[in-house]
């Protein structure tokens, strides 16, 4: 079973089958609350999951939701072909945002000199 709560104090269980990764588990929250899979980012402790995580049984996560600019930024770097024109217009807390970076220069490397100071060392 995983336990997903928000920082609102919102709460719900999930019957984790095995192999499931967050991936399955953002699907099931995505049918249970309508939250999109790219609004959601799962933390466990201190540690955000990654999308490909395969999840334990008897886990507690905490769900955050992604602000729909960032969503917004991120889906329109992804299905841009000049993904560094869109990073140039994005507001300047992005480019510290490592998320938006890394979905940057995963498709166009040259983005990383638009980066922040701190996530280009």
């Amino acid at each position: 079973m995983v336990q997903v709560t928000t920082l609102a104090g919102d709460s719900w269980s999930f019957p984790a089958q095995e192999g499931w990764t967050l991936r399955d588990l953002k699907d099931a929250v995505k049918q249970e609350t309508g939250i999109r899979m790219r609004e959601q980012r799962f933390i466990d402790g201190t540690r955000e999951l990654q999308e490909d995580e395969p999840l334990k049984d008897q886990l507690h996560l905490t769900l955050i939701r992604r602000p729909t600019e960032q969503v917004l930024l991120l889906q329109a770097l992804e299905d841009s072909h000049h993904p560094e024109r869109v990073l140039r217009r994005a507001p300047e807390q992005f480019l510290a945002d490592w998320e938006v970076l890394l979905t940057a220069t995963a498709r166009e490397a040259s983005c990383i000199c638009l980066a922040e100071k701190s996530l280009q060392g």
